[in-house]
């Protein structure tokens, strides 16, 4: 088990974890989670979800940035599987 993955279960463990989801932070940390294990679309999602959540100007511009980056890497990822799928077929 990696640390991102027992991040992850660490996050699922918490007692009373309803109460976080209003919690930007909760989505910013587990999109980080699952950009550094490379499951972008999950990525993508919670930091989507942070940046709805976020209070501040400076919040919500970082995870923008995070948020394209993220998808930029699913967009290169995508990319590469097809080319190299071309140059098979």
């Amino acid at each position: 088990m990696t640390a991102c993955e027992a991040g992850i279960e660490a996050v699922a463990a918490i007692p009373g974890r309803a109460k976080l989801d209003a919690y930007y932070l909760l989505y910013a940390v587990l999109g980080e989670f699952e950009a550094q294990l490379n499951h972008r679309d999950a990525a993508a999602g919670y930091f989507r979800r942070a940046l709805e959540l976020a209070d501040t100007r400076s919040e919500r511009q970082f995870l923008a940035k995070k948020l394209k980056e993220t998808q930029q890497g699913e967009k290169e990822k995508k990319q590469k599987k097809r080319r190299a799928t071309e140059a098979i077929g």
